[in-house]
């Protein structure tokens, strides 16, 4: 089994502002848009920008970041875009 790196803890809680509400019942369509926008807006970033977690990135590495994450989540839940 592959040795976890320090910069890769397990057990990570979810940042308050990332957890899904169960009680909203917003539509789907409007979740799969607001996912869209988000990543238009990643991909529109420049310059250099304070992650909550990583602190000071470039926009570069904030873009790689997010494609990857959401890359596996996709997969986790066996999801792709249209």
């Amino acid at each position: 089994m592959q040795e976890r790196s320090a910069h890769c803890p397990q057990r990570v809680s979810t940042l308050p502002p990332l957890r899904a509400d169960p009680s909203d019942t917003t539509k789907l369509e409007e979740e799969v848009a607001h996912l869209l926008a988000a990543l238009d807006n990643i991909e529109s970033l420049s310059g250099d920008h304070k992650h909550p977690l990583y602190g000071s990135m470039r926009a570069v590495d904030v873009q790689s970041v997010v494609r990857h994450h959401t890359t596996h989540h996709f997969h986790q839940f066996g999801l792709r875009l249209a």
